[in-house]
């Protein structure tokens, strides 16, 4: 069976088989027109959700794992029309430590 990973974030090739493809933000996301981060973290993690979807698809289902892969799971669950199965295991609102970890993220994630 053909696998393909698309990751955050750049990755040495396997000598598996699997392919796999890291993707990084785009880097006009990284501060705003003043010069702020503000939303940076949340705007980032939606460029690599928009740019794994934008890459051609060549598979019966894709698999999302995290919420902040999620959005690229659904993306391309509906441009490709094949199923999505989603794994999600952490409960951000009960760990409330996360917001300094994930920033603005963060309130995409709860």
């Amino acid at each position: 069976m053909k696998v393909e990973v698309r990751c955050f974030g750049q990755r040495e090739p396997t000598d598996d088989g699997v392919v796999v493809r890291g993707y990084t933000a785009w880097e006009q996301l990284r501060a705003d027109k003043n010069g702020e981060p503000r939303f940076a973290p949340a705007l980032e993690t939606l460029s690599i959700d928009l740019a794994m979807a934008r890459d051609p698809v060549d598979a019966d289902v894709a698999h999302a794992h995290t919420w902040y892969a999620d959005m690229a799971g659904l993306w391309i669950r509906t441009l490709h029309r094949i199923p999505l199965v989603v794994t999600l295991h952490s409960m951000e609102p009960l760990r409330p430590w996360k917001a300094d970890q994930l920033g603005s993220g963060y309130l995409l994630s709860s």
